[in-house]
């Protein structure tokens, strides 16, 4: 009788309990070995949301989440995946990075996407509703590249001091929230107002995208949350705007 009990009450549970550890982990994408890091509570709800962030161009997994964390929705699972080495014309040097075209590279970093979120799905550490992917320069790159390409598994973006998709328009539409510094010498601010266009475009907004001068202002007439905000500095992502990425995300996740 005890071991029918059990059997009927692990029959019953909706969704089993996630298996996606804490800590390291490495996964096989595209015939690669690419390593990733995970940070989550120690009780995970069902419906809990996902972020993924991307680092920046020569940065790392771990740096960008300690960035990251505390903007994320609470109890949300945080992954960090690693890049690796790339170059960029006109810049010296190999660094750790990420594609940002699509078939650049063999699509190496969409097939890790494509693995981590078949890990999740596998994993049952979420309903896989709230699915955001949060990145800093060659990191916001991605994110835009994800969500022309991978837009299906996504439910928002936060590119930060980035540039594309250099697709001319992305489907499904996607809340998505830009921030770029009207000084940024890495990614010309040219790049943040072509960036917005074409998500303007994507979520056919039906006026003139909003491109604030300072501040933070929102496209109308769009069929999803279209959101620039501008700061003054350069190639960095300012204290300042901090809590409108943290009041974006939570707003998402409420949804």
């Amino acid at each position: 009788m005890i071991a029918l009990g059990v059997t009927l009450a692990l029959a019953a549970s909706p969704t089993p309990a996630c298996g996606l550890a804490a800590g390291e982990h490495t996964i096989t994408a595209g015939e690669q070995t690419r390593a990733y890091l995970v940070e989550r509570p120690a009780t995970l709800a069902p419906d809990a949301p996902v972020v993924f962030i991307w680092h920046g161009w020569g940065a790392d997994r771990a740096s960008i989440l300690r960035a990251f964390r505390d903007l994320a929705p609470d109890g949300a699972l945080l992954v960090s995946a690693q890049g690796l080495p790339r170059t960029f014309p006109g810049l010296k040097g190999t660094r750790d990075g990420w594609q940002v075209r699509a078939g650049e590279y063999h699509d190496r970093d969409l097939a890790l996407f494509d693995a981590l979120y078949g890990v999740l799905t596998q994993s049952h550490c979420s309903d896989l509703k709230h699915v955001y992917s949060v990145g800093f320069s060659n990191g916001a790159f991605f994110s835009n590249l994800l969500a022309c390409r991978r837009g299906d598994k996504l439910h928002g973006i936060v590119p930060v001091a980035g540039g594309g998709p250099f697709e001319k328009t992305c489907h499904p539409a996607l809340p998505t929230l830009l921030l770029h510094g009207r000084a940024d010498p890495v990614v010309a601010f040219s790049r943040a107002e072509a960036t917005a266009e074409t998500w303007a475009a994507s979520v056919r907004c039906r006026d003139t995208v909003a491109i604030p001068d300072d501040g933070c202002a929102v496209s109308p007439g769009c069929d999803a949350h279209l959101e620039m905000c501008v700061h003054p500095g350069k190639h960095t992502f300012p204290a300042s705007l901090r809590p409108r990425v943290r009041a974006f995300l939570h707003e998402l996740a409420r949804r």
